[in-house]
């Protein structure tokens, strides 16, 4: 099969953090690595807002933004003051990037700096726990997660620190499989994969005690693709099953089948997003795909026993205390 080479540029924004900056890149350095080929080619590229990281150190031989050839997919990795920055080439290049279809990822401080360009308006997105009020502050129409990654189509979003190593996991699966990404992840001895929406938890075995691999896969490509239709087979095709193994896999494992488990997590992220944002119950059901706030209404009542407004009401009580 002929290798696909995925075109990466990489702006780091001065200041940004060694750790994010290492736990982005160096998982795809790694890929190319353990494939003996290049899978990711990597570009570091340079804009007025570019410079030294929070330690002193920095890039040497990054290309101009305008000078770089065309990148599939864009990282933008930002620490201290990211609403600082006042880069205008630099935001209306990252406009012309989703414009010519580029996936937009945005880690620690990054995802502010795609906010101020215009370009997370409609989509889900996380920040670093530092940024977040300032966030919705001065953006309160933004659905803002506090999870340690969010995907949401075209969009990619991390926390930072050492979350992008749980991130590019999921990344690598998606693009690679299940069974290449888990290689990635054993080379940095990284065992323990963390779920995208449950920050406070561990990884996805964890959380619902699955044990095998295809189960794992299947339950992060669904957790990645909430905003998005997809269905049985699309997910069974991640994992390379037909969907009469995987939903076999589901119910010898977790004891659900695939599609009653992505509810459960839409929902789920339904009800973070009831506590984190300014959304409507309207905006948020059709963010996460539902075809009415009614249908979210009616199913959120089921699976929580209470309704989205009085969820809301509950979990931002609990915020304040």
């Amino acid at each position: 099969m002929e290798t696909v080479t995925r075109r990466v540029g990489v702006v780091g924004i001065g200041g940004f953090s060694l750790m994010s900056m290492a736990s982005t890149i160096e998982p795809l350095r790694a890929a190319n690595l353990i494939a003996g080929e290049t899978l990711y080619d990597l570009t570091f590229l340079s804009s007025q807002a570019s410079g030294r990281s929070s330690v002193g150190l920095q890039i040497p031989g990054a290309v101009p933004l305008r000078g770089a050839s065309k990148q599939e997919f864009i990282i933008v990795v930002a620490g201290g003051d990211p609403f600082a920055v006042n880069d205008r080439a630099l935001f209306e290049w990252l406009r012309e990037q989703d414009e010519d279809d580029a996936t937009l990822c945005g880690v620690s401080g990054g995802p502010v700096i795609l906010a101020r360009s215009g370009v997370m308006e409609g989509y889900r997105m996380t920040v670093h726990w530092e940024h977040r009020e300032a966030l919705i502050k001065q953006f309160p129409n933004l659905m803002v997660s506090r999870a340690l990654y969010v995907r949401d189509r075209k969009r990619l979003t991390c926390a930072g620190g050492i979350a992008p190593t749980d991130m590019m996991h999921a990344l690598i699966s998606g693009d690679q499989g299940a069974e290449f990404a888990q290689k990635v992840s054993d080379w940095f001895l990284h065992t323990d994969i963390r779920s995208s929406t449950r920050p406070q938890r561990g990884s996805v075995a964890a959380r619902y005690g699955s044990r095998d691999k295809h189960v794992q896969a299947a339950i992060q490509f669904m957790q990645d693709s909430l905003g998005d239709s997809f269905t049985l087979e699309d997910v069974a095709r991640n994992c390379n099953l037909s969907k009469r193994q995987l939903t076999r896999r589901f119910q010898e494992d977790v004891q659900t089948t695939p599609m009653k488990l992505a509810m459960v997590l839409r929902l789920e992220t339904g009800r973070d997003l009831l506590g984190t944002s300014s959304l409507s119950v309207t905006e948020i059901a059709y963010a996460l795909d539902f075809s009415s706030s009614a249908h979210f209404t009616t199913l959120f009542g089921r699976q929580f026993e209470e309704t989205p407004t009085a969820a809301r009401k509950r979990l931002r009580s609990q915020n304040k205390t």
